[in-house]
Formats: C-alpha cells, structure tokens, sequence
C-alpha cells in the first residue's frame, strides 16, 4: 500500500481529527498559557502546509485508483467479449442441430408418407 493510500485512510478517519483537534487544543494552550504565537501565525502556517501537503497526496491517491478503475473495467470489457464470443458459438451450434433436425424430420415425413402410401394400396 502506498504512502499516499495510507495517508488518504489516515486523513479520512477519527484518529486524525483527534490529532488535529489535539495539535490545535495545545497549541492554543500554548498561545493563551505562555503567549506563544500572538498572532496565530506559526498555527496559520503548520496548517496551510498540512492542507497543501494532503491536496497533492489526495490527487495522487485519485489518479492511482482512477488508474486502477480503468484497467479493471478494461479487463471486464475483454472478459464480455470473451463470453459473448463463446455464446454465439454456442447459439452457431444450436443453429446447426436445428438445420439438420429439420433435415431428418422432412426425411422422417417423406418415409411415414411413404409408408402410408404403401398402406392405402
């Protein structure tokens, strides 16, 4: 599983809300406790560069599955035709034992008229 796999997981889960919310709840503490970043503006930054970070990994892990999605669907495609082709033999095949059916019934039709023939002699 890749890195950006994982981290789509991890960014889509309870755990990471946790972090963040965790992150922010010190931070604060910090800020209100000690008055570090009077202007928020270090917090401004660590989160901008989460977000730009999780938008590149988040478009890497779409295209990966988008990748994925287009090679599975062409697999199924191939597997349809493969199973459409095999169905048309089969139907080709049934055609031919209806022909030749149809070939022995006149053939059977034409010895029990014969037959009959012979009966009203």
């Amino acid at each position: 599983m890749s890195f950006s796999t994982k981290y789509a997981k991890f960014r889509g889960s309870e755990a990471f809300l946790y972090a963040v919310a965790t992150f922010v709840g010190v931070w604060l503490l910090g800020h209100f406790t000690f008055g570090v970043d009077p202007t928020f503006g270090g917090l401004n930054l660590c989160l901008s560069i989460e977000a730009s970070l999780s938008v590149a990994l988040l478009i890497m892990h779409n295209q990966k599955s988008e990748v994925r999605r287009v090679e599975e669907e062409r697999k199924a495609r191939e597997r349809h035709q493969k199973d459409m082709k095999h169905m048309l033999d089969i139907m080709e095949g049934i055609k031919l034992l209806l022909e030749e059916n149809k070939h022995v019934e006149k053939q059977l039709d034409k010895i029990e008229d014969a037959t009959d023939t012979d009966k009203i002699e």
